[in-house]
């Protein structure tokens, strides 16, 4: 019969049946709060990259504008007069466009970054409500402390022979 080993910081706590604990996985997968819980915080992390893009587009902008400045200052004149040809109507229908376009890319360049990358993921909020679920009903059968990163490996005792 197969076990599976838990492991609290690295370091082995206990271990259960693999029967007991696939009972935990599969009770855990058909727990719908679950889901709703994980869908808003999705929600909660899309607005937090949104407020966060809004506030880096000034920055980049800026960047952009001084690199403009430096690398290419007679493109820089040329679309400053090209502008100051327009009508205010296609000037700011203009603006708008590039505007909405730079935060387009700024929102989906940054959301991959934070979502992906282990580093980021904590500070935009990201909570694995399944992961947590089934470490506080291992912590409670086991009886464990109810800190550190729990991991779960499974044995089979014959393979130890």
């Amino acid at each position: 019969m197969s076990i599976a080993r838990v492991f609290v910081n690295d370091v082995e706590v206990g271990s259960l049946p693999l029967g007991t604990y696939k009972a935990i996985l599969s009770a855990t997968k058909k727990d719908w709060r679950l889901y709703i819980a994980q869908a808003l915080n999705f929600l909660g992390i899309c607005s937090s990259v949104f407020l966060r893009t809004l506030m880096v587009i000034p920055a980049m902008l800026s960047v952009v504008l001084v690199i403009s400045i430096f690398c290419f200052p007679s493109l820089l004149i040329e679309n400053i007069a090209y502008l100051k040809g327009m009508p205010i109507s296609d000037l700011f229908s203009g603006l708008r466009t590039f505007f909405w376009r730079f935060w387009f890319i700024c929102y989906f360049g940054v959301l991959p970054i934070t979502m992906f990358i282990p580093y980021f993921r904590n500070g935009v909020g990201f909570k694995n409500h399944f992961g947590a679920k089934i470490g506080r009903e291992i912590r409670q059968l086991l009886e464990v402390p109810s800190e550190g990163d729990i991991k779960v490996i499974y044995v089979d005792p014959a393979d130890d022979k």
